[in-house]
């Protein structure tokens, strides 16, 4: 599209800044899909904390209810 639209705006332009303008877009593309990657490793949150298994409730709760009755 971009090449297109700078044929249309500057015809004496050619093919030569055509293949300019197209390899020099692919050049931005490529930097930023590599700097999205890496912005986005880096932002990945610590992985939480498994979960709690039925053992570890029940103590718990048996603590929970130690303190209410002391």
């Amino acid at each position: 599209m971009i090449a297109f639209l700078l044929l249309a705006a500057f015809p004496d332009a050619g093919p030569g800044a055509v293949a300019l303008v197209g390899g020099l877009l692919a050049v931005i593309g490529a930097l930023g899909g590599a700097i999205g990657r890496m912005l986005a490793r880096r932002g990945d949150p610590v992985a939480p904390p498994p979960p709690a298994t039925d053992d570890e409730l029940v103590r718990a709760e048996d603590v929970a209810m130690e303190r209410r009755a002391a």
